[in-house]
């Protein structure tokens, strides 16, 4: 057995052990070990979240402080991303935030959130391994704050399943500018909306507020053609942008 570092430990007290349900956390050194003081005697749910390995769960009784507590981890299925643009090069500083699928009987569910240890990131390379993932329906939200979110699905039947999984982000357009009053004073707090009408962005409605001097700025957009208006009397602004297109359009208040 290998010892594991890094591990984050969270105790939750149950109804009945003497306080609240606050978590309170803790990482284990490069020895694998982890001290959690001021516990007081009762029971206490224990969460382990550790990359590369299933999440443990486990209720417990603290009866004597200083108690000594071995958990034992066991690796889950593991899946390779790359991540590139729509020419091949590795995009790096990707966010990935896996989900499970939780079914019911009866067919209905939820995608319910993979606690990590650390937030995931794709490297230089546009590479991210992740490990410690359920026999279950996994989705994985890939977000970017200059590209379009991506959400694919990969069905893992087997703790030891080993997968590959190659993502091509498209570039998302912006659109930004100045809100500007009658007096030529850009216009701060203005409520704006960017609405599709046309293209991959049809039917998506997009709403921000201008912030200081009146500065807006639309971002990650799909290829096609807005309208953008300051509510609730500004008057219409037809723009239309391409992938990776950045457009600068001014709009009068709505004021």
């Amino acid at each position: 057995r290998e010892p594991i570092s890094q591990a984050l430990i969270e105790f939750s007290a149950l109804e009945g052990s003497g306080g609240s349900r606050r978590v309170r956390s803790v990482r284990s050194d490069e020895s694998g070990f982890f001290n959690r003081s001021n516990l007081w005697t009762g029971q206490f749910l224990i969460r382990v979240i550790a990359n590369d390995y299933l999440q443990y769960e486990e209720e417990i009784s603290v009866l004597i402080i200083g108690s000594l507590l071995e958990i034992p981890l066991e690796k889950g299925a593991e899946v390779f991303l790359k991540v590139s643009d729509s020419q091949g090069l590795p995009i790096s500083g990707v966010r990935v935030a896996p989900y499970y699928r939780n079914d019911t009987r009866g067919g209905l569910g939820s995608w319910v959130k993979l606690k990590t240890s650390k937030r995931l990131y794709s490297n230089d390379l546009g590479e991210l391994n992740i490990g410690g993932l359920p026999e279950r329906l996994v989705r994985f939200h890939i977000t970017h704050e200059d590209y379009l979110n991506q959400y694919p699905t990969l069905n893992l039947t087997r703790t030891d399943q080993r997968e590959s999984l190659r993502v091509t982000l498209t570039a998302g357009a912006v659109i930004y500018g100045t809100v500007y009053l009658p007096n030529g004073a850009g216009s701060r707090g203005e409520e704006l909306s960017c609405v599709g009408i046309s293209g991959a962005g049809e039917g998506k409605s997009y709403n921000l507020e201008s912030k200081r001097n009146g500065l807006f700025r639309f971002s990650r957009l799909p290829a096609g053609e807005y309208e953008l208006r300051a509510a609730p009397g500004g008057l219409p602004v037809t723009v239309s942008v391409q992938s990776g297109q950045s457009v600068q359009i001014d709009l009068d208040s709505g004021s």
